[in-house]
């Protein structure tokens, strides 16, 4: 385990990875709502809560065992609400069982630490296991100056874990629902990855219900129903997910969904450049994931940006 950077040495870092930041300044007004969405690619959850456990064992027998100094992913990741001055937090491929109350309730305490009075929702498929790791899933968090505000939260009625989702009240009456979504990869089929991916979960649960649509078609159906029973609720959305499609291509039914829905890509709406890709590997570099707005939202984004992937800050001020 190597040595944790000094204060300066991760400040410079900072400033490093601002100078790569993509889009408007970090600059904040009064009164403004700031959403960060982030696909975590999992919160390593066995790692957070082994972790604990060691803290909790070394502070009772002091000189045994050495105290854990180093950050974990849980940690850090929840630390961006501080850091980055947000309101909300969007994520999607958490792979933690939400509905296992040991995952849950490690991960709120955790979360508390931070924000005593924050308040979130997750979302894992109902697909039986002892594990407190399962592929897929979403956690919204709404920190305490919000979590006021929350009419409603919950997750995707179906119990295949593809979305949560918060409803905030606003001025006059007004209603803003903030979704975290996760649409399965077309790649998690394959024999090869086992029947436990995200993709086979929902695949299990879909044909016992008798539903013959692919996990990615069907995603695309529910999510549409929901939203546009929101939008009948005379609710203004807010729509953060990992689609696994590129948004440009002609054969593109998300980017049909989005359209028939009256949503918009903020990013490219604000800026009316090339948005830099979110999925990178060897060989591809695309832009899979969104953050959407109805209209009204649209029209009141007064600031759009993108950190570098994989840098995230986990520094707590």
């Amino acid at each position: 385990m190597g040595e944790r950077p000094t204060v300066a040495e991760e400040i410079n870092q900072e400033e490093e990875w601002f100078q790569q930041f993509w889009g408007d300044k970090l600059s904040k007004r009064n009164g403004n709502l700031r959403i960060m969405y982030n696909n975590v690619n999992g919160l390593q959850i066995n790692e957070f809560i082994t972790s604990k456990i060691k803290r909790k064992i070394s502070k009772k027998k002091e000189g045994y065992l050495r105290e854990i100094s180093d950050i974990q992913k849980v940690s850090g990741v929840l630390a961006t609400l501080d850091n980055w001055d947000a309101n909300i937090l969007c994520l999607a491929e958490t792979q933690v069982a939400w509905e296992n109350y040991v995952a849950r309730d490690y991960v709120a305490k955790e979360l508390r630490t931070i924000d005593r009075y924050a308040g979130m929702s997750g979302s894992s498929s109902a697909t039986a296991g002892a594990d407190l790791v399962k592929p897929g899933g979403t956690l919204t968090v709404v920190d305490g100056n919000w979590a006021g505000r929350i009419i409603s939260k919950g997750s995707d009625p179906t119990k295949l874990g593809r979305w949560s989702y918060v409803t905030l009240r606003g001025r006059k009456s007004s209603y803003l629902t903030i979704i975290t979504g996760y649409r399965v990869c077309e790649g998690q089929k394959s024999k090869h990855v086992g029947m436990t991916t995200a993709y086979m979960q929902q695949e299990i649960l879909l044909r016992i219900k008798g539903i013959k649509t692919t996990p990615q078609q069907t995603f695309l159906i529910d999510i549409e129903n929901f939203i546009e029973s929101e939008i009948k609720e005379g609710h203004e959305i807010i729509f953060n997910v990992d689609a696994n499609e590129e948004w440009e291509t002609k054969e593109s039914k998300f980017s049909e969904m989005v359209a028939r829905l009256g949503l918009f890509d903020l990013a490219k709406e604000k800026h009316k450049t090339d948005v830099p890709p979110t999925y990178v590997r060897a060989n591809s570099a695309r832009r899979i994931d969104y953050m959407l707005g109805s209209e009204a939202v649209m029209n009141n984004v007064t600031a759009f940006g993108m950190a570098p992937m994989e840098k995230t800050v986990i520094r707590r001020s």
